[in-house]
């Protein structure tokens, strides 16, 4: 197991003892990337091995550091406030022994997160029944509770720390790559315990920060990305609404305004919504509406959860 972990005090006392415990006789790593508090004479007294990095870290640079120094064939992250279900270690190794095609397992959150509040409750419980309802196969990867076969991991070339100096979506991105060397899946009873307490101040920080924009960028880089765990289209609503620009279509933030304002909004009732779903099942456009452009052969608009009118060959529709 490899545990990236800064100012992480307040949970190891919790942490590390059940990754030792679900870990056997595997080895438990921490990597402190430059913490500012006793984090790595915590994890080294609780009985894990411990590097310091000398500077403060990303956990993309710190799990690849972990990655690098451990010696198995399957390496098991977990972040440094998720406390391991006793079987995490025996289902991750036995999922990989049955299949050698096997590249990435995804876990998730339980169902019992111990932070109390709205906003905890919210995005912990949020976590889990995403994962819990996802496809299994071909999986998009999550590094909180996440194994990966280290031949594949060190081919794809780890996480990009590069490119997520923070923590954002360096685990999603990693899992595309992942996915092209073999098969990537989620075992929704591969489970931690989610001890962070969230605020209405850090949700938005994450959900816009550290996702919205970072997946904004990746869907410009690859065109698309899987519906599943994170990344479904219900999800997507934020980044729909961050300005980009694609060659060859209408990505500008002013024309995206214009595609979406010919939807209604999801879950409207009453004569507004009534009215608004007569007109658009009255006319068919013709062409894009945000930029003129013609659908090609067919082609037929597709709804977003942005609620956009929008085109197959619109950047901003995937």
């Amino acid at each position: 197991m490899v545990i990236p972990a800064y100012n992480a005090t307040p949970y190891l006392s919790k942490v590390i003892p059940a990754a030792l415990r679900a870990a056997g006789e595997a080895e438990v790593l921490v990597v402190d990337a430059g913490s500012s508090d006793s984090t790595a004479q915590l994890a080294a007294d609780l009985g894990a091995r411990v590097i310091r990095l000398p500077d403060r870290a990303g956990s993309a640079e710190a799990r690849n550091v972990g990655a690098a120094h451990v010696d198995a064939v399957v390496v098991l992250f977990l972040d440094a406030d998720c406390v391991a279900h006793p079987d995490v270690a025996k289902r991750v190794s036995e999922a990989f022994a049955a299949a050698p095609e096997l590249v990435s397992l995804t876990g998730s959150y339980d169902s019992e997160p111990p932070a109390r509040g709205f906003f905890s409750h919210y995005m912990n419980l949020r976590h889990h029944f995403t994962h819990q309802i996802a496809r299994r196969e071909n999986a998009t990867f999550w590094a909180g509770c996440g194994a990966v076969r280290r031949s594949a991991f060190l081919e794809a070339g780890g996480f990009d720390a590069e490119r997520y100096p923070t923590p954002q979506i360096e685990d999603i991105e990693l899992g595309l790559r992942l996915a092209e060397r073999g098969a990537t899946r989620l075992d929704p009873e591969l489970q931690v315990t989610h001890l962070k307490r969230w605020t209405f101040r850090s949700l938005v920080a994450t959900e816009v920060r550290h996702r919205a924009i970072p997946w904004a960028r990746l869907v410009l880089q690859h065109g698309a990305l899987p519906n599943d765990l994170n990344l479904r289209t219900s999800q997507r609503f934020a980044a729909a609404r961050i300005p980009g620009r694609r060659s060859g279509s209408c990505a500008t933030s002013s024309r995206a305004t214009a595609c979406r304002s010919a939807g209604p909004s999801r879950g409207r009732s009453g004569p507004a919504a009534s009215s608004t779903s007569q007109a658009r099942s009255s006319r068919e456009p013709t062409d894009h509406g945000c930029c003129g452009r013609r659908p090609a052969g067919n082609a037929k608009p597709i709804w977003r959860t942005s609620q956009a009118r929008a085109w197959p060959c619109c950047a901003h529709s995937r």
